[in-house]
């Protein structure tokens, strides 16, 4: 094995006295499939108002079967505190829509106010999964700023474009940095050494499965515009192929994605600790998260969203079994519970219901 490989990297890292094991998920497809659609039809029937019990039975469900070091997590968040959170967020909502409504000058100010907010909305709502989160009876926290969010998730990105987005790299790899080295389990902080580079080798590997993705869509096309125009094809043939081109290039961009998550997943939990408690090691295999993607996404249409709870535990087998924790079982005792329980979910459901993405850990 090499000096510089991410695992001797990783071996080197590990806290002192450590037991390594893969992280354990027993959860089963068949079994969270019943729980959610149960919880689905519930929040119909209710008309949404069981939503934050099926939210919490549901996180529950997968908190509760993964587990490291003999050690589960445990989802701590109650239904009445979502519940309370999502009433109030809802209620801003409509307020404010209700006051834009009046003049076109408020709207705009409330649009204007709207887009201020979402770094901190995207803050609370990883605050707030975190706090919520527990292992070994220690919670979870973020100690990220509405400054450090403003610039990492809208200023960096809008500024990438005069780059024709060859910053894009870096600014992703500036995203993974602030999130990480912002997280703390009690009184130990995580710490993440990513490297730049890393990020642009993984752009040019997609950039080039890319290009050969247009290639082939571009030769359909071509193909297509022949039988139009030279062989009279009949219009449904024509259509079918269209249909057909289309199915292409979404199953390639979904591999390429594929390829992007693993390579980026690995880079991250191989330079990733936890204080001097746990260190991380990821062999995801680019080409098995790509066909799991691949696949995931085929079930989830040809079911119409029916397969959702099955492809994600079909996700989470994945990434389990590839993801290596050296966890120290002296220092881990030791570590201090720092987070109180007494946090409001009004961010994150905000977030939810305003669609702003907020499982940016992954």
């Amino acid at each position: 094995m090499e000096a510089n490989s991410p695992a001797a990297a990783a071996a080197s890292s590990s806290p002192a006295n450590a037991r390594v094991s893969r992280v354990q998920f027993s959860g089963k497809g068949g079994e969270y499939f019943r729980l959610w659609i149960v919880n689905a039809l519930l929040t119909l029937v209710t008309l949404g108002l069981y939503s934050p019990w099926a939210k919490v039975r549901n996180t529950q469900y997968l908190y509760g079967h993964t587990s490291v070091d003999s050690h589960r997590f445990a989802f701590l968040a109650t239904p009445i505190q979502i519940l309370k959170g999502r009433l109030i967020a809802l209620a801003v909502i409509v307020v404010a829509s209700f006051i834009g409504a009046i003049h076109p000058a408020i709207q705009l100010v409330i649009s204007l106010a709207f887009i201020g907010t979402l770094p901190w909305l995207i803050l609370q709502g990883i605050r707030f999964a975190l706090r919520m989160t527990s292992y070994r009876n220690v919670r979870f926290d973020f100690t990220g700023t509405y400054g450090g969010m403003l610039l990492r998730f809208f200023v960096f990105p809008m500024l990438s474009v005069f780059t024709l987005f060859l910053a894009m790299p870096w600014v992703t790899r500036e995203i993974d940095n602030y999130l990480h080295n912002h997280v703390k389990w009690g009184d130990q902080a995580f710490e993440l050494n990513n490297r730049t580079g890393e990020y642009y080798i993984t752009a040019l590997i997609c950039g080039a499965f890319m290009v050969v993705l247009y290639a082939v869509i571009f030769a359909a096309g071509g193909a297509a515009f022949f039988a139009i125009a030279v062989a009279d094809a009949p219009s449904a043939s024509v259509i079918l192929g269209a249909i057909g081109v289309y199915l292409v290039f979404i199953a390639g961009m979904e591999l390429i994605r594929g390829i992007w998550v693993a390579r980026i997943r690995n880079h991250v939990m191989n330079n990733l600790t936890v204080g001097h408690v746990a260190s991380f090691k990821s062999d995801v295999p680019a080409g098995a998260t790509a066909l799991m993607m691949l696949t995931n996404l085929l079930m989830l249409v040809f079911t119409l969203g029916l397969a959702f709870p099955v492809t994600r535990i079909r996700m989470a087998r994945l990434l389990s079994q590839h993801t290596e924790i050296a966890v120290d079982p002296v220092a881990a005792d030791a570590v201090v519970n720092r987070v109180e329980s007494r946090d409001s979910a009004f961010g994150e459901e905000a977030a939810d219901l305003l669609d702003v993405g907020t499982a940016v850990l992954g």
